[in-house]
């Protein structure tokens, strides 16, 4: 397992991911992970640890019990790379939470003016107090 695996970009891309088992692996049949996976023991149970594939990387292992997974799908490097999620709302939320910086997209224009919004009216609520 790694922490993160950058994977350079080339005519082949899929070729550059490390070598190991990959899947399409549907958790209680409403998330799809796509990434490399190997089973591994935690606390006393197996467990999937799986690394996601996301923009080009392989993100730290998410684990998950045996009695989540609803169906896994083995798929070739190839297949995986292929599959990969392209954008952050497309990850279950607890996935993005902890998403590398760099791999998140740029807050909008809207986003922006929004946030100060909300802190210059907190900010003046204090100056009256």
């Amino acid at each position: 397992m790694t922490d993160e695996t950058e994977c350079s970009v080339d005519q082949n891309p899929w070729e550059s991911v490390p070598d190991g088992e990959y899947a399409i692996v549907e958790l209680f049949g409403h998330t799809t992970l796509v990434g490399r996976v190997t089973e591994i023991e935690r606390f006393g149970a197996k467990m999937m640890a799986i690394e996601i594939i996301f923009g080009g990387k392989l993100l730290v292992p998410v684990y998950h019990g045996g009695a989540a997974i609803y169906r896994m799908s083995p798929c070739s490097r190839r297949t995986a790379w292929e599959r990969q999620h392209k954008e952050p709302w497309q990850l279950p939320p607890a996935i993005r939470a902890v998403l590398p910086p760099e791999l998140l997209p740029a807050p909008s224009v809207a986003e922006a003016a929004r946030d100060d919004d909300y802190f210059s009216t907190d900010d003046r609520e204090e100056e009256d107090a």
